[in-house]
């Protein structure tokens, strides 16, 4: 019989028991993609990481859904760095391995912070009145400039014009795979709002043919940089509510500055650990 050890941890977290939970494995240089897969399943997390050893990087993170795994993901990044941290005895500067990319970490005023690479944008098909019909708002409700946003993990960003209509929005799956597919045909959308320093968002995916609504997204607030790039509404700094419409609320941290650099952080709290014995 083998046995797994793994840490329970909740990102961009301001209290106990809120933030996006995330489960990570310890030393898991041995484990098949099956297997990895399988406890990721067993989980049932929004995602579960593995850390395996890397020749690039101070470590190799492994990113699984239920559904099969990811080249990038921010929380799941975050929330690694503060189980490496931890295994290390309190490293607070790193650098991650994932699919995607080498992605620099550090620990600063209570919080892990991470840079992303250069975001690429390309423009949906769908019209406004297409995307409206797909967050079931009415077509005033959305802004100019809806974009796929790639910098490692590649969704549909699409602007409203309040809070109000953030909170109001209800996708349709349906059309969520028709409009909002992204080029590997994953269905992937994040509402978003400026009101002066915050941002409210949401995120949806259609993920084994159902909608899910993530708490807490890092890639999408890094894609967000990215469009804030893109639209010259740099350098900014500020922070993401979300999560509150589904009571898990999360606080994202994003910054940019004028050379396009994106850097996205917040608060990992551990809130447990066990093993698996298979």
């Amino acid at each position: 019989m083998l046995t797994y050890r793994y840490h329970i941890v909740n990102v961009f977290a301001e209290a106990p028991l809120t933030g996006n939970a995330l489960a990570v494995f310890e030393y898991a240089y041995e484990m098949s993609d099956e297997l990895m897969l399988a406890l990721a399943q067993q989980m049932n997390l929004s995602e579960t990481t593995f850390i395996q050893h890397s020749d690039k990087a101070h470590a190799k993170v492994r990113i699984f859904t239920p559904g099969g795994e990811m080249p990038f993901a921010g929380h799941p990044v975050l929330g690694s760095a503060e189980v490496i941290s931890r295994l290390k005895g309190g490293q607070d500067l790193m650098t991650l391995e994932t699919k995607a990319a080498i992605v620099p970490l550090w620990f600063r005023d209570s919080r892990w912070t991470l840079q992303v690479r250069a975001a690429t944008l390309r423009r949906p098909a769908a019209s406004n009145s297409q995307l409206a019909s797909m967050l079931s708002l009415p077509v005033a409700d959305l802004k100019a400039n809806s974009f796929f946003v790639d910098s490692g993990n590649e969704q549909l960003l699409i602007r409203v014009g309040s809070r109000e209509s953030v909170t109001r929005c209800q996708p349709r799956p349906e059309e969520m795979l028709q409009h909002a597919a992204n080029r590997f045909g994953l269905a992937k959308v994040y509402v978003w709002h400026r009101d002066r320093e915050q941002i409210t968002a949401r995120y949806f995916a259609i993920v084994n043919g159902m909608l899910i609504e993530d708490p807490g997204t890092g890639s999408a607030a890094a894609n967000l940089g990215g469009w804030l790039y893109a639209h010259k509404q740099v350098p900014t700094r500020t922070v993401i509510a979300q999560g509150d419409q589904i009571g898990r609320p999360c606080r994202i941290y994003l910054e940019v500055d004028e050379n396009g650099r994106v850097f996205v952080g917040g608060r990992v709290m551990p809130q447990g650990m066990g093993e698996i014995r298979i």
